[in-house]
């Protein structure tokens, strides 16, 4: 007796031990992800030429930045999809959002000094947006600190501009604080490519239940192979009713409400919507409104491995003509594989000989995981300014904006920095305009866009001399408070 309850004791302390592992891809997985993304280009955008051209990062994604360790600009962005997962249930529990209900975790779960309860967590479309630090426990790593992050290192200022005296190292500090929460962002976004995370579907971590989560984690040479699906970059800075960024359109951009599957087919479809319509998880089997019955057919295929006969259910979808399937969205060719039990069980119990195919589902999944967090990266670095000596007028320089966004000078100020030889980052004066409110068109088809004619008067203790750095801080599209840069 005593032994049994021993055992007891020890499953029950490895439910909240492990109990990270419920609620997250596999932070292997999310590491993965976060240095292909980190380490490429895609969708025309590298973040090791943005480093070079725009900050002056010699080393671009290799630059190292110290934060208690030593690491590169792509290491801190794996970290950062590691440590959103810490501290263990309390973070990870924030990373559910169900499209339809528009909440995030609600359910019964193991909790070790209470026995069983309920957990509740926000979504993870809002938990993404708290503000500036709020979002605790585990440390502040919203887009909003993430934001003020970015703004410190680069000006040595805090979010309301008040010069705080950092050397380099301090700066760095915040450098590295930046691309760890970028990395945490992209987390999040990864998560909702996981169909319990849009199904409010609360899961056991792999070594107690295999799931869709330990698949990719044993499988995550597949990530380079496929081809990323990328969100609308144009419809990123949309409007979204659900949280005040527009970052929100890439987790769920309220087209899906459980009716008409087929829109979550859109480029421009949050990944929550595409995951929750077309994907089961094993605890929502036929539960949600899709995938429903209507859209699957059995079918009989050879297992190349035994050389048995095996059932199989296919998920059909738009594009398919065989019954009422046309309309129900992704096509899915191995929804689920069926147990030796099924065809003898009754309708109702059919569905607990279900085991879903993650093959499939991982060829559709992870190319949107990768694609999504990919433009996270990209819309956090998206504002591209530069400055470039007026031809006609000697001495004097024009501000250009190589972006699709036009910047007013009502919504927000420019400032210009250079390193001083104390080793501080100091703000220049203009001489004109002396406010830094300068309007910047958008560019288009004839080029970048250009400011009127702006000068300023070089510092004297310049520690490199002519090495300046640009930045714009305040309303650019849809977002506010953001922080653009130009070296």
């Amino acid at each position: 007796m005593k032994n049994t309850l021993s055992k007891r004791f020890l499953i029950l302390l490895s439910l909240f031990v492990y109990g990270s592992s419920s609620y997250a891809l596999e932070t292997e997985t999310h590491k993965a992800i976060n240095k292909y993304v980190a380490q490429n280009t895609l969708n025309n955008f590298s973040l090791d030429s943005y480093l070079k051209n725009n900050l002056g990062l010699t080393k671009g994604k290799e630059e190292e930045f110290t934060s208690g360790k030593t690491r590169k600009v792509f290491e801190w962005i794996e970290i950062g999809g590691e440590y959103e997962d810490s501290p263990i249930i309390l973070r990870p529990v924030n990373h559910f959002h169900n499209p339809i209900t528009k909440q995030g975790y609600n359910g019964l779960w193991w909790l070790f000094w209470g026995g069983f309860g309920y957990l509740n967590g926000a979504s993870s479309l809002q938990w993404a947006q708290e503000d500036i630090g709020t979002q605790s426990p585990g440390g502040y790593y919203s887009w909003k600190d993430t934001r003020q992050y970015f703004y410190t290192a680069l000006t040595g200022r805090d979010y309301g501009g008040n010069p705080i005296a950092l050397t380099k190292e301090q700066r760095d500090t915040y450098f590295a604080s930046t691309f760890r929460g970028l990395g945490q962002l992209m987390h999040l976004v990864e998560d909702l490519s996981v169909p319990e995370h849009t199904r409010n579907d609360g899961h056991a971590p792999c070594w107690l239940w295999y799931n869709y989560e330990c698949w990719v984690d044993k499988n995550q040479g597949v990530i380079s192979q496929y081809t990323p699906i990328y969100f609308d970059p144009s419809a990123i800075g949309n409007i979204n009713p659900l949280a005040s960024v527009p970052i929100a359109n890439l987790f769920d951009t309220n087209q899906y409400d459980g009716t008409h599957p087929n829109v979550t087919l859109q480029s421009n479809i949050g990944l929550s919507e595409y995951t929750n319509a077309n994907f089961m998880s094993p605890g929502t089997y036929f539960t949600l409104p899709y995938p429903n019955l209507e859209s699957i057919v059995e079918f009989e295929e050879t297992d190349q491995v035994s050389g048995k006969k095996r059932t199989y259910l296919k998920k059909l979808g738009q594009g398919d003509t065989e019954g009422d399937a046309i309309g129900n969205g992704e096509h899915i060719n191995h929804l689920a594989l069926t147990g030796r039990m099924y065809k003898l069980l009754p309708a109702a119990l059919k569905k607990r000989a279900l085991r879903p195919v993650y093959t499939d589902y991982a060829q559709k999944l992870i190319p949107h995981a990768v694609g999504y967090s990919a433009g996270l990266l990209n819309y956090f670095f998206r504002g591209q300014i530069d400055m470039a000596p007026d031809p006609n007028s000697p001495g004097n320089y024009i501000i250009e904006n190589n972006g699709n966004e036009a910047i007013n000078a009502n919504d927000g100020v420019f400032t210009l920095y250079y390193d001083g030889t104390d080793d501080q980052r100091h703000q220049i004066n203009w001489s004109f305009p002396s406010d830094g409110r300068i309007s910047v068109p958008a560019a288009d088809a004839n080029g970048p866009g250009k400011s009127a004619s702006v000068s300023f008067y070089a510092p004297t203790d310049a520690k490199e001399p002519g090495k300046y750095i640009l930045v714009f801080k305040g309303t650019l599209g849809n977002e506010q408070n953001i922080a653009v840069v130009g070296k």
